[in-house]
């Protein structure tokens, strides 16, 4: 049976977004195809501004070249405003193939895609499903909290293809309460035959919270979803949707299921001293015949005597520890503010991820059981890691520091540890201690070396039935990674299914402090711990997280945005539409502006290497680096509390930094408020001064090919602005 065009273009847009090679590719080194190649590399070097450019590249990603399809998807990210245009007018292409190129590369420009909205949404009700799925993810990446999209991706929630219904989920979930009037169709999707798209809806309602109370009942029915994991999704949806669904969850007691009578009490008890009305019930499920269901009533019971919920969730280490400890590892990570993380596990060999999924979530995605997911790690071989090539590329990209995943949320880890089989040194055919390998290269480069570790563990059988034995492994392994491996800082993550006091997450933070005192921790401890806890070092918020916040009393104002190239973190082959250097420079500016560290993320294949789709876009920020990273590293927020007209700003002493993305109206950066009188003013990159007036400073011409040009303004003294 013949393949559509559209399915023989995802083919190849699957192999070309990745890096992977999936699909049918032409190897040769013959004349036409390197002719083929260097036409297209020469496009990627400037931005495409014509109807015809933008169109040879929008075929070029039907190539049988696999160099030229991601060359040629690398040189679209790269578009003048004109090329947008050019983009959403192939929108309406009768060629389907066309219509699908020009979806996909255009959420990868994020908000400089706006003019193309419009063609995005009329898009939404295109007859190919692969067009439809690719201008919903787009949508997503130029603006979800305009109306117009938010609207149109939740009508698209009843498109009859799962991957849009998957990919509006998505994008929705990630605006919380904002996405408040997609309930009813969220509703309805609680019913999906697509058990992850059930679960999907459930996470989407815990990240409603209260302004989603109209689904409550159907909330309680997903407790005796056949499927465990939207069982898990729906507790956790009720919890935090609140104490409105007590009388629900106090009939879901007396269910004949055990699992929903189980969850139900777990829930309860999460409300403490709110669900002083369902006492009858807890008191008669105490006496519940399933042991497990005993377990969660008497807890519950505790918790709504006690009334403590969840208030121990806020509480960090007793630990007492010096200043000087506290303000070096502060000043530290201040001075990196850029670094890379690297997701890198068993998840890269299937590398597959449907639209709205991401690949390093396989084993849940398409619930596969340990057994099936352990079979891929006969082919996580690593035969080609260089751990000095990592850290050279590092250097070259400009990051300070390094974080890679010693163990994700499937359980598999990167050293040889002594506590379970399951690693690369001991159950895979690569026979290598990656941590130690990786660690000592980072440390002849001078890149730190920082350890990620999921206290989520799909594969460890104590993490459900024995949970407080796993966490004892937990603390183990933790307890191995800082005896033995340089850890400049300890990235912790997957602890949202349980509080701080039941993960000991003060106990963690005295270890780490005992152990290696200049080392950092984030605040991922327990659940509802982000941006809450006392005792760590920053903060793992979203990028838009506001300056009062971070200037709370008692909380310490670091924080760190981290962002990857694709929608996934981990390495995939099918499709994954790769954000442009541009974009990233921007994103990372835009964090440091606001006193944010940025983290790179990248995912490496199986066998080590990194793909070349990757790397092209690493050596472009790191050559903007190397002319302006003044403004990046060791700097502060911008003391005008935002953007000021011309554009973004950091400080550092007596020096402040303006990031221009375009040219002033008036041709003037003006500094609103500022006291401190200006010495000079000149551009960072080439050194070029520039004219100081009593109105401001002359703007100069943008630099031809960078997406930031940053004006560095020297200080009489530390800026002081009006408030």
């Amino acid at each position: 049976m013949a393949r559509s065009p559209v399915v023989c273009l995802a083919l190849l847009l699957a192999a070309s977004c990745g890096g992977g090679d999936s699909a049918p590719s032409v190897r040769s080194n013959s004349e036409e195809v390197q002719g083929r190649r260097e036409e297209v590399k020469v496009a990627g070097e400037s931005s495409a501004d014509s109807s015809g450019e933008v169109m040879r590249l929008l075929r070029s990603m039907d190539d049988t070249d696999l160099e030229v399809r991601w060359r040629a998807e690398f040189a679209l990210g790269r578009v003048s405003p004109y090329g947008i245009r050019s983009l959403a007018d192939a929108l309406r292409d009768e060629n389907p193939r066309i219509r699908l190129a020009a979806a996909f590369v255009l959420g990868a420009q994020g908000k400089r895609a706006k003019p193309a909205t419009t063609a995005l949404i009329d898009a939404l009700a295109d007859k190919e499903g692969g067009v439809r799925t690719w201008a919903a993810q787009a949508l997503g990446d130029i603006d979800p909290d305009d109306y117009r999209i938010s609207s149109a991706l939740t009508k698209a929630l009843h498109d009859p293809l799962p991957d849009v219904r998957r990919v509006c989920l998505t994008i929705l979930t990630r605006l919380g309460p904002r996405a408040a009037e997609a309930v009813p169709a969220l509703i309805d999707l609680l019913q999906d035959a697509d058990a992850g798209i059930r679960a999907r809806s459930c996470v989407a309602f815990r990240e409603i919270g209260p302004d989603g109370k109209a689904g409550i009942a159907a909330l309680v029915a997903r407790l005796a979803d056949p499927d465990s994991i939207v069982r898990d999704r729906a507790a956790e949806a009720l919890a935090k949707v609140g104490p409105d669904g007590v009388p629900a969850l106090a009939r879901a007691l007396k269910e004949r299921d055990p699992n929903v009578r189980r969850l139900a009490a777990e829930v309860l008890g999460a409300f403490g001293g709110e669900s002083r009305s369902a006492d009858a019930e807890l008191n008669e499920a105490a006496k519940d015949p399933d042991a497990a269901v005993q377990k969660a009533a008497t807890e519950a019971l505790r918790r709504v005597k006690n009334d403590a919920g969840d208030a121990a969730s806020m509480r960090g280490t007793t630990f007492i520890e010096s200043p000087d400890a506290v303000a070096r590892r502060s000043a530290g990570y201040k001075w990196a503010k850029f670094g890379l993380f690297v997701h890198w596990g068993i998840y890269s060999v299937p590398a597959r991820a449907k639209p709205g999924q991401q690949s390093e979530w396989l084993m849940e995605n398409e619930q596969l059981s340990v057994k099936e997911y352990e079979h891929f790690a006969l082919n996580f071989g690593a035969e080609n890691f260089n751990p000095a090539e990592w850290a050279k590329l590092a250097n070259e990209t400009g990051a300070r520091y390094l974080v890679l995943t010693a163990k994700h949320h499937d359980g598999f880890c990167l050293w040889n540890s002594k506590l379970t089989p399951y690693s690369a040194a001991r159950f895979a055919p690569a026979k290598r201690d990656l941590v130690g390998e990786l660690a000592a290269a980072c440390g002849k480069a001078d890149v730190k070396f920082c350890a990620y570790y999921s206290l989520l563990d799909w594969h460890h059988p104590d993490y459900g039935p024995n949970f407080p034995k796993y966490v004892e492994y937990a603390h183990g392994q933790i307890g191995e990674l800082l005896a033995n491996y340089p850890l400049w800082g300890l990235w912790l993550d997957g602890e949202w299914g349980h509080t701080v006091d039941d993960w000991k997450g003060g106990d963690l933070i005295t270890l780490l402090r005992q152990s290696k005192p200049d080392a950092f921790i984030n605040d991922r401890l327990g659940r509802e711990s982000r941006g809450t806890i006392a005792g760590v070092d920053f903060y793992t918020k979203e990028t838009d997280v506001p300056a009062t916040i971070l200037r709370m009393q008692s909380r310490p104002t670091a924080w760190e945005a981290a962002q990857t190239f694709g929608h996934s973190w981990g390495y995939v082959e099918s499709s994954d539409p790769l954000k442009s250097a541009e974009r990233v420079i921007v994103e990372m500016v835009d964090a440091v502006s606001k006193g944010g560290n940025f983290l790179l993320n990248i995912g490496p294949r199986p066998d080590g290497t990194i793909p070349d789709a990757l790397r092209e876009r690493m050596k472009i920020i790191g050559a903007w680096l190397q002319k302006n990273g003044d403004s990046i590293y060791d700097t502060d927020r911008s003391p005008f509390n935002g953007r000021i007209p011309a554009g973004r700003v950091s400080v550092k002493g007596s020096r402040l930094f303006v990031f221009l993305e375009e040219y002033p109206k008036d041709g003037i950066i003006t500094l609103p408020g500022l006291k401190t009188k200006i010495r000079e003013a000149w551009v960072l990159d080439g050194k070029r001064e520039l004219q100081v007036r009593d109105t401001g400073i002359q703007a100069p011409d943008l630099i031809e090919g960078s997406p930031v040009t940053v004006v560095a303004i020297e200080l009489e003294g530390v800026p002081e602005v009006k408030k």
